[in-house]
């Protein structure tokens, strides 16, 4: 009985050891489990807070170089503003000449009985100047200025500045383009000499009048170079006089010729019907 007792505790033993030493395998094998999983985890964020930071780098490096693009073109624009206003400066220097001239020419028209006349002419030459100017500081293009609208502004303010009590109506046919500042100064000028004119002369003894301004641009073609056109016509009483005699005493027609000349224009004028004056330029720009 004695050995069959300890025989049966010895293999209680037994069982109770390999049962501990399952439950150690099971704890080592939960363990290592466990560690795995925190590792994995580890892992896992690591890989998030890479790709976070990888595009986190990316829109930081985006936005530097959008920021570096916008320098460079702040830095250009300034360059070019300040390469711009020094032009302004020379043009405006160049303008003061012009009006210095101007005023200088039309004192040997003016005596006691026309003074008042040919002070509003040299006001509305310089006016007609510098509308061009503050064109220019509205715009935002420092160099160009859109021919339409400038005009049409310089006509109005030649009506308006004669006070006249008839009815004058301006039609425009005009094509769309820009022009330098160098092109415009003279043209302006052209306009201004030409729309005194009428208002002066074309439409004695009546209430109402049209002035028509056309400018057209012509293209290439095989035979012909680009050209541009400008017509002024009114509808008034016309003159039975030669290029000569417009010219004779009139420092107005003096201007128009000379300044057709500075553009490398030519100018046909008809007297006949109204008064139409047809200027023909290469293409202005």
């Amino acid at each position: 009985m004695g050995k069959l007792l300890i025989e049966r505790e010895l293999l209680e033993v037994k069982h109770k050891n390999k049962q501990l030493a399952n439950q150690s395998i099971t704890n080592q094998l939960y363990f290592i489990l466990g560690n795995l999983g925190i590792l994995v985890l580890m892992i896992v964020l690591l890989i998030i807070s890479f790709r976070k930071r990888l595009a986190q780098a990316r829109e930081h490096r985006f936005v530097l170089a959008e920021q570096n693009q916008e320098l460079k073109k702040t830095l250009v624009s300034k360059e070019e503003k300040e390469t711009l206003l020094k032009e302004i400066h020379h043009r405006v220097k160049n303008n003061l000449q012009i009006i210095s001239s101007l005023i200088r020419l039309q004192s040997g028209y003016i005596n006691e009985n026309n003074f008042q006349e040919h002070l509003n002419e040299i006001e509305n030459r310089i006016l007609s100047m510098a509308l061009v100017h503050e064109k220019l500081y509205q715009s935002s293009d420092l160099s160009r200025l859109l021919v339409k609208s400038y005009i049409r502004d310089l006509c109005i303010n030649v009506l308006e500045s004669y006070q006249s009590k008839r009815r004058v109506k301006f039609a425009f046919n005009i094509d769309k383009g820009e022009y330098s500042i160098d092109t415009l100064i003279p043209l302006g000028l052209i306009l201004n000499e030409t729309i005194s004119n009428a208002l002066k002369h074309a439409f004695y003894e009546r209430e109402q009048g049209l002035i028509e301004v056309t400018l057209k641009e012509k293209e290439e073609s095989k035979t012909t170079a680009a050209k541009t056109i400008l017509i002024i016509k009114d509808d008034g009483i016309g003159a039975d006089l030669t290029i000569e005699e417009l010219k004779e005493d009139s420092l107005g027609m003096d201007l128009i010729f000379s300044l057709t000349e500075q553009l490398d224009g030519t100018l046909d004028i008809n007297t006949t019907d109204g008064f139409t004056y047809n200027f023909t330029f290469p293409k202005l720009s």
